[in-house]
């Protein structure tokens, strides 16, 4: 959604509507199993796992990565675990077998959300 700001009687600009933007928080966590994410701690807002024990939460659930004991990792060092993790992925599926890589796909690159 954009929003159209009035400067004048001709000068017009758009920005981005950001009322409802999430901020994100990254950090690394080991998923413990049960209990390790709640319903609730989904509600509270978005949470989402990824290669490399990266956990994205939204900016208002700080508590999930104090309870979880997570470490805080800016957006940058996050994106490096994930892709550290998944070309270590890539260099073993490398060197399976034919029959391996017929049956499982290659590793492919992942971006975590902004």
């Amino acid at each position: 959604m954009m929003v159209l700001l009035m400067n004048g009687p001709k000068q017009q600009q758009t920005q981005p509507y950001q009322q409802n933007r999430i901020y994100m928080k990254y950090c690394t966590a080991t998923c413990s199993g049960v209990g390790f994410f709640v319903s609730s701690d989904r509600r509270a807002g978005h949470l989402s796992g990824h290669p490399g024990n990266i956990w994205c939460v939204a900016d208002n659930n700080s508590a999930w990565i104090e309870r979880v004991g997570g470490t805080e990792k800016t957006l940058e060092e996050a994106q490096a675990i994930v892709d550290s993790t998944i070309e270590d992925a890539q260099t073993a599926w490398d060197s399976k077998s034919d029959l391996h890589k017929t049956i499982h796909n290659r590793p492919t690159t992942s971006s975590l959300p902004e």
